[in-house]
């Protein structure tokens, strides 16, 4: 039976061990998650919507229908202190 051997070269091998390390996905899984948290504390907060409705015991007819909208607003420079903490995390996250 004729076998053909396959050389493998040291930059090879290490590239495979690189690619395929758990320990090193798992890391880059957590930088890439803390560049998203960067990102997210650059944007501005969505406003939320809240709906309610509140009967009363005199029937349905007598019922309030309760509609809310609310937009955070932050003050103090927050927003720009948690884009720099996100930031700061990110980098050291790189490390």
């Amino acid at each position: 039976v004729c076998c053909e051997l396959r050389v493998l070269d040291f930059d090879t091998a290490v590239r495979r061990t690189l690619d395929q390390s758990l320990v090193l996905n798992q890391e880059w899984n957590e930088v890439q998650a803390r560049k998203g948290l960067a990102k997210q504390a650059r944007l501005y907060p969505n406003p939320a919507f809240a709906y309610d409705l509140q009967t009363s015991q005199k029937g349905w007819r007598e019922r309030q229908d309760i509609y809310a909208i609310s937009q955070l607003i932050e003050l103090g420079g927050k927003r720009q202190k948690q884009t720099k903490a996100a930031t700061y995390e990110y980098y050291a996250a790189l490390t």
